[in-house]
C-alpha cells in the first residue's frame, strides 16, 4: 500500500478506534502489558505510528512523543493525551533532533515501503542506550 493510502485508511478509522480496541480489548491489554514491563516508568518514549496514543499513554513516560502517518489519528490522541507530543511524520523520514531511551514501533511493518530506510532513519532519534520495543 502507497503512503497515502495508508494515511487515508487510518484516517478514516480514527474516530472508529475506540470501538476496536473494545472489540480486541484483550490484545490491546496484552500489548500495554508487554511494553509496560519492558519500559520503565519515567524514561523518554517515542512511538511511530502512534495512533491514538494508547500505547504510549500506557507505558508511563517522562517525555512521550507519538508519530503517525494519520493526521487524524494524531488529532485523537492529542486530544486524549495533552500531556504528550503528537505529530504527524513519516517513518521513514523522520524529522526528529531529540533522542529517546525507547522506541516503539509496533504494528507498523507491515505499512512501511522501505523496512530498511526506517530502521537507518531509526538513528536519529537514537543514543548509545536506546531500546526499540
Amino acid at each position: 500500500m502507497k503512503k497515502e493510502q495508508v494515511a487515508r485508511h487510518f484516517d478514516a478509522l480514527a474516530e472508529e478506534r475506540e470501538g476496536w480496541r473494545r472489540k480486541n480489548w484483550y490484545y490491546y491489554f496484552a500489548l500495554e502489558d508487554l511494553c509496560a514491563s519492558i519500559i520503565p516508568e519515567g524514561r523518554s518514549v517515542l512511538e511511530i505510528g502512534c495512533g491514538t496514543g494508547d500505547l504510549l499513554a500506557a507505558v508511563k513516560p517522562s517525555r512521550g512523543v507519538g508519530i503517525d502517518l494519520s493526521q487524524r489519528m494524531v488529532k485523537v490522541a492529542r486530544r486524549k493525551y495533552p500531556q504528550y507530543t503528537f505529530m504527524p511524520g513519516d517513518a521513514e523520514q523522520l524529522a526528529l533532533s531529540e533522542k529517546f531511551d525507547y522506541v516503539i514501533m509496533s504494528d507498523l511493518l507491515s505499512y512501511l515501503e522501505d523496512i530498511w530506510l526506517a530502521f537507518r532513519e531509526l538513528k536519529k532519534a537514537c543514543h548509545s542506550e536506546t531500546r526499540i520495543v
